[in-house]
């Protein structure tokens, strides 16, 4: 049996002598069956979870999106005239944009550290799909490697997921 109808089988309950049927109750739904209902029939009856069907990872960066527009307005704005609604273009300019700041030391230290959460905030969407994942090691995650400054201090800042990334592409 699967795991989701073991995890259905768990919350079975008879109520005979109330109603007269047996009632499966799972987080969301709870579903009326007759008593003479077997377990594999109540199993064919219960709607399947559906995982979204979009490749796009573009829902998921949304946030990712807001936070980059709120703390690199010019940035956003710019690389946003410049490559339209492409977001691996996008995240691949901003990579290419922070490891440039921190080689020339032109940002302050907050704005640097905005920077790596950004890219940390990414490392976190990429946990569940895997074009982001994509997204974030053939762009700025690259940039960063190439700069060796950019590259030290990334060592420091990242979060250990994204530093698993970049240590990938270091060998």
């Amino acid at each position: 049996m699967s795991r989701g109808l073991w995890h259905f089988v768990g919350r079975v309950r008879r109520c005979d002598r109330v109603l007269h049927k047996t009632y499966c109750v799972t987080r969301t739904t709870a579903v009326a069956f007759a008593p003479h209902c077997t377990l594999e029939e109540v199993a064919k009856t219960v709607k399947k979870r559906k995982a979204s069907s979009s490749t796009d990872p573009g829902p998921r960066l949304q946030r990712v999106s807001q936070y980059l527009e709120k703390n690199f307005p010019d940035f956003f704005a710019e690389a946003r005239f410049q490559v339209g609604d492409d977001d691996f273009f996008l995240y691949s300019r901003f990579g290419q944009y922070l490891a440039r700041v921190i080689e020339t030391n032109r940002a302050s230290p907050g704005k640097i550290a905005r920077g790596f959460t950004v890219l940390n905030k990414m490392a976190r969407a990429s946990a569940t799909s895997p074009q982001i994942r994509q997204m974030l090691v053939a762009g700025p995650l690259e940039y960063i490697v190439d700069a060796p400054r950019a590259r030290k201090l990334a060592s420091k800042r990242l979060s250990p997921v994204a530093k698993g990334y970049m240590e990938s592409l270091c060998e």
